[in-house]
């Protein structure tokens, strides 16, 4: 199993304490708070292609890079909301929010609207793809719509507010919301029946081995069946990353942040009872270990404050 440390140092964005909790070890990994610029107000996703090349989605349109030491920002025509990020190289990388679908080429975010492509997407806040001509969009009324490189396709699955979305190829992609997770196979999509829940998030490495989060249950399909592993204490995980089947990382409400070390989940950080500034992680996301992003917010009497946060190992 692997051993981590980790420390959440607020000072380095101003924040107000209430920080999780810290362990002495010689091995120890770091969590630090990383500076934002001025006038961001929200953080909702964080893609990383390598540690000199980050993206973070931001309030008001606003995508945020970073080459390594400095962050530019771009603000999106119109100023959609990015919620959910997916990249597939440097040049190619995609973001959904509202009833839009932002695309990054290398050079340039261009904004399509969804509503125009006939499809009856008005709320979009996942998305999945083998690449920029193979796309899934989950989010409300059930939708699970398809961009083939051409044409989009409206499909109903998963359930209300599809939220979680993620595959390992075209005939292996999964979907959850409130009350269901849906699979495709390719050709038609199926209500998983075993889980009896919905998805927060979704992760998988392969086709055997997929990852489903609902509140501080953790499910793990091996291909053939379900197992469920239940988080100790209060705060459960709503978003997940992987770099291997024995390496997957989770965080959400409370500052909850877990890892799997390819037996077990062991919870490394979450915040105290009493700590006085709530914080939740919404998104995770690295290129390699040593290069993992988390982005949030603490929500505190001035209102809500952003959080961005990374991993050192």
């Amino acid at each position: 199993m692997r051993t981590c440390v980790l420390v959440v140092l607020a000072c380095a964005t101003a924040l107000p304490c209430g920080c999780g909790s810290s362990r002495d070890d010689d091995d120890a990994t770091v969590w630090h708070a990383v500076t934002l610029p001025e006038g961001v107000v929200s953080l909702q996703s964080v893609w990383s292609f390598a540690p000199d090349d980050v993206w973070l989605a931001a309030d008001s349109g606003k995508l945020l890079h970073f080459d390594g030491s400095a962050w530019t920002t771009t603000t999106l025509n119109p100023a959609v909301t990015v919620v959910s990020l997916m990249g597939f190289a440097p040049d190619s990388l995609v973001g959904v929010g509202g009833a839009s679908l932002a695309r990054y080429d290398g050079s340039a975010w261009t904004v399509e609207d969804l509503t125009a492509a006939n499809v009856g997407i008005e709320g979009v806040s996942s998305v999945w793809g083998t690449g920029p001509s193979d796309l899934w969009v989950g989010g409300d009324q059930s939708t699970a719509a398809h961009f083939d490189g051409t044409t989009w396709t409206r499909t109903i699955a998963g359930s209300t507010d599809n939220v979680a979305l993620w595959g390992t190829a075209s005939d292996d992609v999964w979907i959850g919301g409130v009350f269901d997770v849906g699979h495709f196979d390719g050709t038609t999509w199926t209500t998983i029946e075993d889980l009896g829940h919905g998805a927060d998030a979704i992760w998988a490495s392969a086709a055997d081995d997929v990852w489903i989060t609902a509140d501080d249950e953790l499910s793990h399909f091996d291909g053939s069946s379900w197992t469920e592993t239940e988080l100790d204490g209060v705060g459960g995980v709503s978003a997940m990353w992987g770099f291997a089947s024995d390496d997957v990382w989770g965080v959400g409400d409370f500052a909850t942040v877990a890892h799997y070390d390819g037996t077990q989940w062991d919870v490394l950080d979450r915040q105290h009872a009493g700590s006085p500034y709530l914080r939740q992680l919404l998104d995770v996301h690295g290129s390699g270990p040593g290069d993992l992003w988390a982005v949030g917010a603490e929500l505190g009497e001035s209102g809500s404050t952003p959080l961005l946060w990374q991993i050192d190992g």
